[in-house]
């Protein structure tokens, strides 16, 4: 995972936060099942390929992390919108999850039903990644507050650059 998280960083640079994500979450997507198939095999040799193998998309969605959320929330509020935010999802997500598919392996008495609700995970962060604006670049200094506060959701207008250096 730490060499697609770097590789991910660098990706992130060339291509895009949002794109680099996206790509992360399709292989997720793409490996979750087989992933699973790997696990349940009763090899340690098949489980060590599942968890490199669900590495990967993982690892792309790491790297660019940083940066991304930086260049979210302004300077007066990024601690705080990042911390937090980042804090409950951990809280939530990570929590909960062993919980979840422990309920789900009993209730339905196989692991697909937990690559199911994974694959439900992995949609909604592909949902919630298309929601947010890739904006490399952007001054992330305490002086450029309006140009932090416009445009990081595809709701809110991006801010003219141009008319922010004239003004």
């Amino acid at each position: 995972m730490a060499v697609f998280t770097y590789v991910s960083a660098l990706m992130a640079d060339r291509i895009g936060r949002k794109r680099t994500y996206l790509t992360g979450y399709a292989l997720l997507l793409v490996t979750v099942f087989p992933v699973f198939a790997l696990v349940a095999s009763g090899s340690v040799w098949m489980l060590f390929a599942g968890l490199v193998l669900f590495s990967v998309g993982l690892g792309l969605t790491y790297g660019p992390q940083t940066a991304w959320y930086s260049e979210i929330f302004p300077a007066s509020v990024r601690f705080s919108g990042v911390a937090i935010p980042y804090a409950l999802g951990a809280i939530i997500g990570g929590a909960f999850a062993p919980t979840i598919a422990q309920a789900l392996v009993q209730e339905h008495g196989t692991l697909t039903a937990v690559g199911v609700y994974l694959t439900a995970t992995f949609v909604l962060a592909v949902v919630a990644t298309c929601l947010l604006r890739d904006r490399p670049g952007i001054d992330l200094g305490v002086g450029s507050q309006a140009e932090q506060e416009a445009g990081a959701t595809v709701f809110a207008a991006p801010r003219d650059r141009s008319h922010a250096e004239l003004v």
